[in-house]
């Protein structure tokens, strides 16, 4: 539970940073107009995050109920994480204007919401029926202190310090590099996942 929750936690951490600063790279490196900002990264977040967020756990139960392993809750956001790093690093590096990045950026908030239901189900598969309303707040609360209250604060903090260097190209680079952390959340998926099927076995009814 501890790589399970440490885990959410860093792919909030990428996708609130990331979130916060997408409509801020349109308009500063692209020269998008705020209008076309509001609109296009609008309907590509809710639409992507919505359809991310059903398919996830859509997908986890399947998984599970085909090959009888539990496990598929935490392969499913590992696989997104992995998935959403190329395509994330293409919308911020290469994209040639605001609204071919903006579209470009539709698969990556797509994979930033397999995680929460799968998450949320391990975790009540791990602590039982009495026990499932505390694992999921302890669950919530550190992804938020970590995702929501770092992620933001972390990407503008790396974006000011590139500034004097890379002028208005410095918040390209630092939502690439706060990208780069699916790669630390990955790991503790994979971790998560090495013990979790003895933890579920274990786990009170």
């Amino acid at each position: 539970f501890r790589h399970l929750a440490f885990a959410c936690a860093l792919h909030a951490f990428v996708t609130y940073g990331i979130g916060n600063f997408m409509p801020l790279f349109l308009g500063r490196v692209h020269g998008m107009p705020i209008l076309d900002v509001g609109w296009y990264y609008g309907l590509i977040a809710g639409i992507g995050g919505l359809a991310g967020t059903f398919f996830g756990g859509w997908m986890s139960d399947r998984m599970s109920n085909k090959t009888g392993d539990k496990t598929w809750y935490v392969w499913i956001p590992f696989i997104s994480t992995v998935l959403a790093i190329p395509f994330a690093l293409i919308t911020f590096l290469v994209m040639p204007n605001g609204i071919t990045a903006a579209f470009s950026y539709l698969f990556p908030v797509f994979c930033g919401g397999w995680y929460l239901a799968p998450c949320l189900a391990s975790t009540h598969f791990l602590v039982g029926i009495r026990m499932r309303a505390m694992g999921s707040a302890v669950l919530l609360f550190v992804l938020n202190l970590i995702g929501l209250g770092l992620g933001p604060m972390l990407t503008g903090y790396v974006s000011d310090w590139l500034t004097p260097t890379y002028g208005n190209e410095a918040l390209r680079y630092a939502m690439a590099i706060t990208v780069l952390v699916n790669l630390w959340c990955a790991l503790h998926y994979y971790w998560s996942a090495k013990t979790i099927r003895a933890d579920f076995e274990r786990a009170p009814q």
